[in-house]
């Protein structure tokens, strides 16, 4: 008889946005929000709390999560948002400042 055991480990992708360039808004709350690839429908929309939240501290801030390719992520200040997608590597944005637009790095 032959008994075997396997073991699986997968190494667990993550993503990290820094944003710089936000001196104006010091102390100012900046809210994580996972939205669907079309950006319509986010978990705001089924009654859900903001994944993350981080204050602005020196001009920066910077949210790190686990790698999600089915979704959009979207950093809310002062009602308005900057989408980014979440990759297995570090995204550095210049004046990330509310303006709506996309984060690219």
């Amino acid at each position: 008889m032959f008994l075997g055991l396997i073991s699986c480990q997968s190494q667990e992708q993550t993503f990290t946005v820094h944003c710089t360039g936000l001196d104006a808004y010091e102390g100012d709350t900046v809210y994580l929000w996972r939205y669907g690839a079309d950006r319509m429908t986010g978990d705001r929309d089924y009654g859900k709390a903001p994944l993350d939240f981080a204050i602005i501290r020196n001009g920066e801030v910077s949210f790190s999560g686990k790698e999600d390719t089915l979704h959009i992520y979207g950093m809310e200040h002062s009602g308005s948002m900057n989408f980014f997608l979440s990759r297995k590597r570090k995204t550095d944005v210049d004046k990330c400042s509310p303006t709506g637009n996309a984060c690219t790095g």
